[in-house]
């Protein structure tokens, strides 16, 4: 893009990490370009179901993204990215089953029996030789909810304060 003189607005939505996008901004800052990082969440947009980008980056490169959104279904929000400063993060926009913050409570309720279930895929994993980390590493996020079972009420902050402190 940098060969070609590219000077609009970059949007990169793949899974790389921050520090991966701020040297592919550093690399384009010289040429004028912006760049936008973020997620993409949520299926494609049938019926009632949103898709949601979560952008993150410079505040008028994110509106120009934003202004491509208008008058479509699919949901913008902001994301958590980089610390929360005004141009990396905020609270989503967007209101969908995997986007909301409140189904968050929803997960947490059912969490208990996601954590066996991963534990059970990672002892799959290793029997047929394949790295069983990640599902372990799932099974342990899940694992502070397990006191939360069938506690659909609860506040979305209780919800993330038991994942922080474990």
């Amino acid at each position: 893009m940098r060969a070609c003189g590219f000077t609009g607005v970059f949007v990169g939505v793949n899974a790389i990490s921050p520090e991966r996008v701020d040297r592919i901004a550093a690399g384009m800052a010289g040429h004028r370009a912006r760049v936008v990082d973020g997620c993409v969440i949520g299926l494609p947009p049938v019926g009632s179901v949103a898709t949601h980008l979560y952008p993150s980056g410079e505040a008028s490169a994110v509106a120009t993204v934003a202004e491509l959104f208008t008058g479509t279904r699919a949901g913008l929000g902001a994301c958590p990215r980089g610390g929360g400063t005004p141009e990396r993060g905020g609270a989503p926009l967007a209101n969908s089953p995997p986007a909301a913050p409140d189904s968050l409570t929803g997960v947490a309720a059912k969490a208990w029996r996601r954590a066996p279930e991963m534990r059970e895929v990672s002892q799959s994993l290793a029997a047929a030789g394949l790295p069983p980390e990640m599902a372990e590493t799932a099974a342990t996020v899940f694992d502070p909810w397990e006191q939360d079972k069938g506690a659909q009420n609860l506040p979305s902050s209780q919800v993330l304060a038991r994942l922080k402190d474990g």
